[in-house]
């Protein structure tokens, strides 16, 4: 087992907070996301397979050093109401960040153990993905 999945906080879950499946993009299809690391470049990224117009499609979020995989995990987060960080007071909203989203699919919450977290998730206007900060 790689030594990235033995973090004592990972055993909480059969996944290890490495990999989720849901609906992303409202499709009705499963699709998955997984966090990986590059052991040739030592940077981590977070990779969603999805299917778009009957064809396999990817996204890729670059996150950084590999080490941070030993404080990062994905989970799947459920169509619904949320507040934003800036929604939430951490800082003044952007031009392009609302206070609150509403998801209408599954998302992917990216998070540090105890730390900021942010969701990934499919913007039906723009059709594509897009990260929103839900804390500090």
């Amino acid at each position: 087992m790689n030594s990235e999945m033995n973090d004592d906080w990972r055993k909480r879950i059969p996944n290890k907070f490495l990999k989720v499946v849901g609906d992303f993009n409202g499709d009705k299809e499963k699709d998955e996301a997984r966090l990986l690391v590059n052991n040739q470049d030592k940077s981590i990224a977070l990779f969603i397979k999805y299917r778009m117009d009957g064809e396999n499609r990817f996204f890729l979020l670059e996150i950084g050093d590999s080490l941070l995989i030993h404080s990062m995990g994905i989970q799947l987060v459920k169509p619904g109401k949320y507040l934003t960080a800036c929604g939430k007071g951490y800082w003044d909203c952007g031009e392009d960040e609302p206070p609150e989203i509403l998801l209408s699919c599954d998302a992917v919450d990216l998070f540090i153990v105890e730390g900021a977290n942010s969701f990934i998730f499919w913007d039906s206007v723009d059709n594509k993905f897009r990260r929103i900060w839900i804390s500090d």
